[in-house]
């Protein structure tokens, strides 16, 4: 047993030690076996499922099923930063920085003197400096090469049939489609 007496947080920093040393202890050799038996992917899984049920607690619009939600999303993340961190591939601050620093250099027309008047800019920056800065250029024989593997497969498929539109390949109604196959 672990003596742990839980005091409610008052700042929001105190708040995020609060989970992540719960995790902590958890996973730790006298918390849970279960805990102590998930792996990343487990836990991804778990994150995604939660996601979803976030999405239900907005479309619901009850605030509170909304908080808990995102309470279970970040247990999912702390869960996940915590086995890395156990298994020695980055401390838990190196993601963090590592997405600071990301959004500061994707977005310019906020943190330096570069303009982006609308969206449409925006996205031009954001794309732009992915390839240029980061080097993390799209497949241009592939059009379906920034498709993640693990999407499920409707998931996939509707990516896919964004693509196919962005090249033209898309029809009004289901016609076109019927057409096109018997050709």
């Amino acid at each position: 047993m672990i003596a742990y007496q839980f005091v409610p947080a008052s700042t929001f920093e105190e708040a995020l030690a609060n989970l992540y040393d719960i995790v902590s202890m958890l996973r730790s050799p006298e918390g849970c076996p279960w805990d102590r038996e998930q792996k990343p992917y487990d836990v991804a899984r778990a994150l995604l499922d939660e996601t979803y049920e976030y999405i239900d607690a907005l479309r619901s619009g009850e605030s509170d099923a909304v908080c808990e939600e995102i309470g279970d999303m970040l247990l999912n993340t702390f869960m996940i930063i915590h086995m890395h961190e156990q298994n020695k591939n980055f401390t838990p601050v190196e993601p963090i920085n590592a997405v600071c620093e990301k959004l500061i250099r994707r977005h310019p027309h906020v943190f330096s003197d570069a303009r982006a008047h609308d969206s449409t800019q925006v996205l031009g920056l954001w794309n732009s400096i992915k390839e240029s800065v980061e080097g993390k250029k799209a497949d241009k024989d592939n059009i379906f090469s920034r498709i993640p593997t693990s999407l499920p497969q409707l998931e996939e498929a509707w990516e896919i049939q964004k693509c196919m539109k962005k090249v033209g390949f898309d029809w009004p109604d289901i016609t076109g489609v019927i057409e096109k196959v018997h050709e």
